[in-house]
């Protein structure tokens, strides 16, 4: 098998790594992996229930391999036990979605996982040295730092505590802002989560903290299957108007099809009653899901 060159294009930037026959299969396996389902989900709801401190809820985390690198650090108990609660839901329902899984954690310890990247520190941690050489690990490290200096800006002004990130297939992540979710902080966010579900500007039943985390898992999971690229949800959200979508669903629903599946995921997960349209678009996720892993490891 000659060798091959995979472009990527992360933050405006261009990235190239040469893989040969070994790196190859790497890289295949690693964007093809899949979460193992230990125990049932609600044996792994009970430890998740049952611990007692923020570091017991990373070793749970760990331990079930729900991702590749995980660091609570500074988070407040409750958005720690949060984020392990919706990861192990999205994961059991979707095991194959761990390919995607490579960071979980504060904004503060994803740049240093950054800057560790271009040190050669902790490429085993995230597995990307089975196909990644000293060089392309530096490298990568630096534009993953110029990705997390770039969102010091949205931070700053308040626009967003939470992001999903795909580095091209490469590297993905869900980054959380630690000074949102601190113990001092974490009563008034849940306050202005409540007040977007009261005006509909996110969707009915989400209001704790598990919403939002399930909002940008509906972004990885919409990366792995491409589903707002596809025909079927292009053509559900063409059919609806902007208010039918407000309505129905939430008014950031209808700012575009990115969002308007996150939200449908994040109130399939986070509602007691999901309503229609959130329940239809999650049914396309499925069928997307599966049509996604019938296609074999991909290069």
């Amino acid at each position: 098998m000659p060798n091959l060159t995979v472009k990527f294009n992360i933050g405006g930037q261009s990235f190239s790594v040469d893989l040969d026959e070994k790196e190859q299969s790497a890289y295949a396996r690693r964007s093809y992996r899949t979460f193992l389902k230990r125990a049932p989900l609600g044996a792994l709801k009970e430890k998740i229930d049952k611990a007692k401190t923020v570091r017991e809820l990373e070793d749970i985390t760990r331990a079930y391999d729900l991702v590749s690198a995980v660091d609570y650090d500074d988070f407040s108990f409750p958005a720690a036990k949060a984020l392990s609660y919706s990861l192990a839901c999205v994961l059991y329902d979707f095991p194959y979605a761990r390919g995607i899984m490579d960071y979980v954690g504060s904004f503060s310890s994803f740049k240093f996982l950054a800057m560790d990247l271009m040190d050669g520190k902790k490429e085993t941690k995230i597995g990307l040295s089975e196909f990644l050489d000293k060089n392309e690990l530096k490298t990568l490290g630096r534009i993953l730092l110029k990705t997390a200096l770039d969102m010091i800006g949205d931070i700053s002004r308040g626009l967003t505590w939470a992001y999903f990130i795909d580095n091209a297939g490469l590297f993905q992540c869900v980054i959380i802002d630690e000074e949102d979710v601190k113990e001092s902080k974490i009563a008034s966010l849940q306050k202005d989560i409540l007040a977007c579900e009261r005006s509909l500007f996110h969707p009915k039943g989400c209001k704790g903290l598990e919403s939002v985390y399930f909002h940008e898992l509906g972004h990885a999971l919409d990366k792995y299957t491409g589903l707002s690229s596809g025909v079927a949800l292009d053509k559900l959200f063409k059919s609806l108007s902007k208010e039918d979508i407000k309505k129905e669903l939430s008014e950031y629903a209808s700012t575009s099809p990115e969002e308007f599946v996150a939200e449908a995921m994040s109130e399939h997960y986070s509602s007691i009653s999901p309503r229609p349209l959130a329940e239809k678009v999650f049914a396309l996720m499925k069928e997307r899901y599966e049509f996604a892993i019938k296609k074999g490891p991909r290069i």
